[in-house]
C-alpha cells in the first residue's frame, strides 16, 4: 500500500485528481469530498497527522491511512476485481428508435446530431490523453504506474464509443432517399458488417 509516497491534505488530493484528469470520471463537488473524508475519519480509515500551509492558502489538514484503513482498502479492491460491472450508454437504449421513426427527424438532423456526438468524445479522448501524459510525468508515476490505468480505461471506453458513432454515421450517410429507404438500407448495411466481420475471425 505504498502508492503515494508521502501523507497529504485533502487539497492536495483534488488537485492532483484535477491534474491527471481524473474529473472524467470521478463527479462531485470539494465539499462532497472532504465529507468523504470526515466519514473515513469517523471510521478509523484515516487519521490527521498534522497540518501545513502554504502562502495566503487556508490550514491544510494532513491525513494518513490507518492499520485499519489499509485492510478495508484490501477488501474493497479485492470486492471490485472479483465483481462484473455492466456499462450502459443512453444512447445505446434510444438507438432502435433513433432509427424506425428516423424518416420524420431527416437524414440532415441525425447526421448533425452524430457529427456533435463524435466531436463530443474526441474532445474527451484528448482530456483523457493529455492526463496519462501529466500522471507519467508525476513523481508518483514512478512509485506506481498502475495510476494510470483508469485513464487507459477511459481512453479504450471512448475509442469504442468514437467508432461505434463513426459506424452509425457511415450507415446514415450511405442511405440514399432516405424517408422511403432507411429502414432497408440499415438492414443491408448490417448485413454486410456482420459479413465482414465473420470474415475477420474465422
Amino acid at each position: 500500500m505504498n502508492s503515494i509516497p508521502k501523507s497529504l491534505s485533502g487539497y492536495d488530493l483534488i488537485t492532483i485528481a484535477k491534474e491527471w484528469h481524473y474529473d472524467h470520471y470521478i463527479k462531485g463537488t470539494n465539499a462532497a469530498f472532504y465529507y468523504t473524508l470526515n466519514l473515513l475519519q469517523e471510521e478509523n480509515f484515516i487519521k490527521e497527522i498534522g497540518s501545513s500551509k502554504e502562502g495566503n492558502r487556508p490550514e491544510q489538514t494532513i491525513y494518513k491511512i490507518t492499520s485499519r484503513g489499509k485492510q478495508e482498502l484490501k477488501e474493497q479492491i479485492s470486492h471490485f476485481l472479483n465483481t462484473s460491472q455492466e456499462q450502459y450508454y443512453e444512447i445505446d437504449s434510444v438507438t432502435p428508435f433513433i432509427l424506425q421513426f428516423g424518416a420524420s427527424c431527416g437524414k440532415d438532423v441525425l447526421l448533425k446530431s452524430l457529427n456533435t456526438l463524435i466531436k463530443a468524445r474526441k474532445k474527451s479522448y484528448k482530456h483523457i490523453n493529455e492526463g496519462e501524459q501529466l500522471v507519467k510525468t508525476h513523481p508518483f508515476y514512478g512509485v506506481s504506474p498502475f495510476i494510470i490505468l483508469p485513464l487507459k480505461h477511459a481512453e479504450f471506453q471512448n475509442d469504442a464509443e468514437i467508432r461505434w458513432l463513426e459506424y452509425f454515421k457511415e450507415i446514415v450517410q450511405n442511405i440514399d432517399n432516405f424517408e422511403e429507404n432507411y429502414q432497408q438500407s440499415v438492414k443491408l448495411s448490417m448485413e454486410i458488417k456482420n459479413g465482414e466481420k465473420k470474415q475477420k475471425f474465422s
